[in-house]
């Protein structure tokens, strides 16, 4: 992917993303880059890896965007595993 005049990697990449959910027949409304960004990172927390190997794979470089963003609440499994057993 090349980058163009006036816009970012982030814009490509997005529109690349965009066409390629054209191609698989996805046109639902909100269905993008970041609805797509927002699933693995809320996904890869849910499965308890590591937090800042989640940053690094997403680009966050530091603070807790990562979590106080696209958290979200956690499963119940989850709470139950990392909190109630450990006590």
């Amino acid at each position: 992917m090349k980058q163009g005049f006036r816009t970012t990697y982030g814009d490509t990449l997005s529109k690349w993303f965009a066409r390629y959910l054209v191609k698989l027949g996805i046109k639902k409304k909100g269905k993008n880059f970041h609805s797509f960004r927002h699933t693995v990172i809320n996904q890869l927390l849910t499965s308890q890896v590591y937090e800042p190997f989640i940053k690094e794979l997403v680009g966050h470089s530091n603070g807790s965007i990562t979590v106080d963003v696209y958290g979200g609440k956690k499963p119940l499994d989850v709470l139950l595993t990392e909190c109630v057993e450990k006590l």
